[in-house]
């Protein structure tokens, strides 16, 4: 996975409050999983240690360095919180936390998992395109298909149906995400929201940049300008080059 600066967010968790919430709740949810960035055990072009330390969440390129998911969710004016630990997902998830805004409340729920095991978070990833509570559902970090196979779950038939008439999304943000992820969403009926089709750098203004775009409703084309708008600003390229990667 080429990556200049930082990560991204994650997400998953219970609807039960745990965390003090404004009164007019809304009924979407986005779950983030985040697999952190890790020179030994990914096939990531290497990065500094301290960024590339997959058991480091702290100082993770993906996680807690500047564009990762907690500082840059912070600068944009979002409520960060820790979730309780008596919501953790199983597995080997390092940390766990809910972001939000307070005005427009939309709970976010990311978890960065242990860059060691990015088959795992993968197979989260993978378990999640059988849950229905799930309305956003991004998975961020190193094209884990690259290095080793994980399989899609399967569906009869008329379940794929079924999910073709239902509105949740997926997004993967990893390099050629497209190539090695849109066949499998598809195939179970869900919508491939925004892939990949280069390789890219993970970071969080662009997870941030499409949880607006579905937010406010829009389709996934328009989720996808967003995500290159944001990936050209913050990367310093033309915005041409951008909307080559998100297939604008």
């Amino acid at each position: 996975m080429l990556t200049r600066r930082s990560a991204i967010i994650g997400g998953l968790a219970a609807t039960t409050a745990v965390i003090p919430r404004p009164a007019f709740a809304c009924p979407k949810t986005v779950r983030i999983i985040v697999s952190l960035a890790d020179n030994l055990n990914q096939g990531i072009v290497p990065v500094k240690a301290s960024l590339g330390n997959g058991q480091d969440p702290k100082n993770n390129l993906y996680w807690g360095a500047m564009y990762g998911v907690k500082p840059f969710f912070k600068r944009e004016g979002y409520t960060v919180e820790s979730a309780s630990k008596a919501y953790f997902p199983e597995g080997n998830i390092l940390e766990f936390i809910e972001i939000y805004k307070k005005e427009q409340y939309v709970p976010i729920y990311a978890e960065a998992w242990d860059g060691a095991y990015q088959k795992q978070a993968t197979q989260r990833f993978m378990d999640l395109l059988l849950r229905p509570e799930d309305s956003l559902t991004i998975f961020v970090g190193h094209n884990p298909l690259m290095d080793e196979t994980v399989p899609f779950p399967k569906f009869a038939k008329k379940h794929v149906e079924q999910n073709k008439t239902g509105k949740r999304k997926f997004a993967v943000i990893a390099c050629q995400s497209r190539q090695y992820f849109e066949d499998g969403i598809a195939a179970t009926g869900h919508e491939p929201y925004v892939l990949t089709n280069g390789n890219m750098a993970p970071e969080a203004y662009v997870v941030e940049a499409i949880i607006r775009a579905w937010a406010e409703g829009k389709p996934a084309q328009t989720a996808r300008e967003y995500a290159a708008e944001a990936y050209a600003k913050y990367q310093k390229i033309p915005l041409k080059n951008a909307n080559w990667l998100f297939g604008v």
